[in-house]
């Protein structure tokens, strides 16, 4: 998958005072931003987003202040796959809160 050691600790640093949210539903993808990585450069381009043509692979839930924390993190993250890939970030639906 092309992971190496810098994944964990942004996991780990992401992880220190933070509490896992799971089992909820993800605003539309208006909501969201997507971060391409090529090479040492990443660049951010806000939803919607035409519907994905590739399954999720998997993905990693932090709770973050906002949007621009968000983006943040995922910029100082190593790329997860071995070529040029993107990541896209979807604010949590909350109470009845359209999606």
């Amino acid at each position: 998958m092309g992971l190496d050691s810098r994944d964990g600790e942004v996991q780990r640093r992401a992880a220190q005072g933070r509490h896992p949210a799971h089992a909820e539903g993800l605003k539309i993808s208006s909501h969201g931003k997507r971060v391409a990585f090529e090479g040492a450069g990443r660049t951010v381009t806000n939803g919607p987003f035409a519907p994905p043509r590739e399954l999720v692979a998997g993905f990693w839930l932090w709770k973050v202040k906002d949007m621009d924390e968000a983006v943040a993190w995922v910029k100082c993250s190593p790329n997860p796959m071995p070529e040029p890939c993107e990541i896209e970030i979807r604010p949590i639906a909350e109470g009845g809160e359209p999606q």
